[in-house]
């Protein structure tokens, strides 16, 4: 079994998702203080972060992945992004 640790500056574990891209499996943690971060689950790469950015400034509350759409929501801040993983650019705004 492996441990994965996360540095203390992302906040806690507020969400995760498995996903597969061509090759490979990844896992993407959402954590409080509004980053997301994604790893790869790929033996010789395991644990390795393959993508971080801070999406929300204040807090992330949960994230959700749609595989038909290669995108993630994040919720947050008091409102809804929906990110492209092709690019990892917000495209869509929802706010409360």
């Amino acid at each position: 079994a492996r441990v994965l640790a996360f540095q203390q500056r992302y906040g806690h574990i507020v969400g995760f998702e498995w996903f597969k891209d061509v090759k490979d499996g990844y896992v993407m943690v959402g954590f409080s203080l509004g980053y997301l971060v994604v790893i790869s689950t790929h033996l010789d790469e395991i644990g390795r972060e393959q993508f971080c950015a801070k999406f929300h400034n204040d807090n992330l509350r949960d994230i959700a992945y749609c595989p038909s759409r290669h995108k993630v929501a994040t919720c947050g801040d008091r409102c809804i992004k929906i990110v492209d993983m092709q690019g990892w650019k917000v495209n869509a705004h929802i706010h409360q």
